[in-house]
């Protein structure tokens, strides 16, 4: 909640992040880890996706986490 993460969706081919309106997270931040990552894109207006193989749910949760600390 902290990141305005209305959503979280995680399959074992992607993570998707769906946020509220005006999430109080700097724009150009998200847009820098579009830019750097491979993994990371843009899902439309209010959507982040990343792509990894999570074949597990542990794996999941972890690159979750690892999301979060980027964005934050």
């Amino acid at each position: 909640k902290p990141l305005g993460v209305a959503r979280i969706d995680a399959t074992d081919s992607a993570i998707q992040l769906q946020f509220v309106p005006h999430p109080p997270i700097e724009p150009a931040k998200v847009l820098k880890l579009v830019q750097t990552r491979r993994n990371y894109r843009l899902a439309g207006q209010d959507r982040l996706r990343i792509e990894a193989e999570l074949l597990d749910v542990k794996a999941r949760v972890e690159a979750i986490r690892e999301a979060f600390r980027e964005l934050a």
